[in-house]
């Protein structure tokens, strides 16, 4: 209990830091820039939004949704960005996890986040092309 009020309390720090120090004003200026360049693009404004949305979020620590579908891409982004040619399931694989798991079991939980890796590195490129 007092480790989870010691991380709220940071938070709260973080986001008094951001208000005071004129974060808010300068990214209300990018976002402006950026939605009107993907309006002279041709892109939705509501998809640009969302997608400036989960960029801001995933770049200030957060995932947009909590989810572990974010967390996930939120990896695979970090790990994308740093290597665009990286396999990011080998980065994102449970090593210690998969010890403890017998062959098939093993299989299953490759080839389940296989798949879901393989769907955020097709939206990461999705909305790398949005830029």
């Amino acid at each position: 209990m007092a480790r989870q009020r010691g991380e709220f309390r940071k938070a709260a720090a973080e986001a008094r830091a951001r208000l005071s120090g004129g974060f808010w004003e300068e990214e209300n200026a990018k976002r402006d820039e950026f939605l009107n360049e993907a309006q002279t693009k041709g892109v939705c404004e509501t998809q640009a939004r969302n997608f400036y949305r989960n960029q801001l979020s995933v770049a200030l620590g957060g995932s947009t949704t909590g989810s572990e579908e974010e967390e996930l891409y939120a990896k695979v982004v970090k790990i994308l960005r740093f290597d665009p040619n990286a396999n990011p399931l080998s980065h994102v694989l449970d090593r210690d996890y998969m010890r403890t798991l017998d062959d098939r079991d093993r299989d299953r939980y490759v080839f389940n986040l296989s798949a879901k890796v393989q769907e955020c590195v097709v939206r990461y490129n999705r909305e790398k092309d949005m830029l």
